[in-house]
């Protein structure tokens, strides 16, 4: 933009000395005819007259030029003036992406902090035979169906509790945490930390079950979507081996 500046500069410069000589030139010769010729009066004013109107119309490019520059230089500082809002912008947007990631990290700490506690309350009384029961039930190779009575046994309210509040910190992570490295957030390695063999456990089950079958009618819908949303949600960030 500057090298094209100054080429205009010099291009305009180069014709209004042109212009200049011109009428200077043509003044010089009105004032030679004015000096041979018998009318001198009437062409002195001629001559006169011509040199104001050269005079007047050189003023009027001058006037022209000045005003393109002005032009010139409000463009670039709308250009600068637009640069800096985009910057503005930007920072703005960062700015509010950092109060967001702060924000999150506050909310989800507390969220897996109470999640841990409810983890704990029944990870001790995971005895052995429960899991070789697990492990039994596992094995089948296709979807099953626990009748009332076992599933009840298996899913007693605190682990009902502690899936759900499974899902719902893993339903905040993922509709909050607007980031690339979700997969490989310290956060979520936390969460690893915090399942337990029992809640591992029960989550493959939930894989096994064959929830959409009529004997499971008497589960709350709202419940069985919590588990099919921890399940899926568990898979999708590969916290659980399935």
């Amino acid at each position: 933009m500057r090298r094209k500046n100054r080429k205009d500069q010099r291009e305009f410069s180069w014709l209004f000395a042109v212009t200049i000589t011109f009428i200077f030139m043509t003044w010089i010769i009105a004032i030679y005819l004015t000096l041979q010729s018998p009318n001198n009066e009437s062409i002195f004013f001629d001559a006169v007259v011509a040199l104001f109107t050269g005079v007047a119309f050189t003023g009027v490019i001058y006037s022209l030029h000045l005003q393109r520059e002005d032009l010139q230089l409000n463009r670039e500082e709308l250009k600068i003036n637009r640069e800096e809002i985009a910057h503005n912008r930007e920072e703005l947007k960062a700015q509010k992406m950092e109060i967001q990631r702060q924000l999150f990290d506050q909310h989800f700490q507390f969220m897996l902090l109470s999640f841990s506690k409810k983890v704990d309350l029944f990870s001790e009384n995971y005895s052995t035979q429960e899991y070789l029961a697990d492990l039994m039930l596992l094995e089948r190779s296709e979807r099953f169906v626990l009748p009332e009575a076992d599933f009840i046994t298996k899913f007693m309210p605190d682990r009902l509790n502690a899936l759900k509040s499974f899902n719902d910190v893993l339903t905040y992570y993922d509709q909050h945490y607007q980031f690339s490295d979700k997969s490989h957030s310290a956060s979520l390695s936390m969460m690893t930390l915090a399942i337990t063999a029992q809640l591992s456990s029960l989550l493959r089950i939930v894989n096994k079950l064959d929830l959409d079958h009529e004997n499971f009618a008497y589960l709350q819908p709202q419940l069985k979507r919590a588990m099919q949303n921890a399940l899926t949600l568990a898979q999708k960030y590969q916290l659980v081996a399935f």
